[in-house]
């Protein structure tokens, strides 16, 4: 009877640390530690259904939907004007991945690919492929706008005119 208990009872706690784990890989950062001061915690964040985008919200707050660029034409998919459509074809002839995706942010728009996932937190977040060769979409900090980094990071966008980004154009 005590070896069934003591099985039981590892069990439940592997049970628990599968849970936690599941818990914190899925649902952000879980601190223990409560007298972390609110400014220096990790945000909280996920992915919401807005019409046919999806927005990512952090803290509580909601961030500008994005949109698939495959669902560009269908209802809940706001229309782009002629130079946007323009835009989007000369990338997308060179470079068209499944997880293509733009956005209104602030006045901008922004055709982006966030590649390893919508709400990802890396820094400087995603390079923007219609704006200058240093300028980053950071989908979970920046709702008004996009960031420019020092320098040109990324490879020459064969799309954009004498674009002077590093390295070579295998990227496209």
């Amino acid at each position: 009877m005590r070896r069934l208990a003591s099985i039981l009872k590892s069990r439940r706690s592997l049970v628990a640390a599968a849970v936690l784990t599941f818990c914190s890989a899925s649902c952000g950062t879980i601190s223990t530690n409560q007298s972390k001061p609110a400014a220096l915690e990790t945000p909280s964040f996920n992915e919401v259904r807005a019409g046919m985008g999806i927005s990512c919200k952090v803290d509580g707050q909601l961030g500008p939907p994005s949109y698939s660029v495959r669902d560009i034409g269908k209802f809940g998919v706001p229309p782009l004007t002629k130079p946007q459509l323009a835009t989007l074809k000369s990338i997308t002839h060179y470079y068209n991945p499944p997880t293509l995706r733009f956005a209104f942010v602030g006045r901008e728009y922004v055709v982006f690919n966030p590649k390893f996932g919508l709400c990802w937190r890396g820094v400087p977040g995603y390079r923007v492929l219609n704006g200058g060769c240093n300028a980053y979409y950071a989908v979970t900090d920046r709702f008004d706008g996009t960031v420019a980094v020092p320098d040109c990071w990324g490879a020459p966008r064969p799309w954009v005119s004498a674009d002077p980004g590093r390295g070579s154009a295998k990227e496209w």
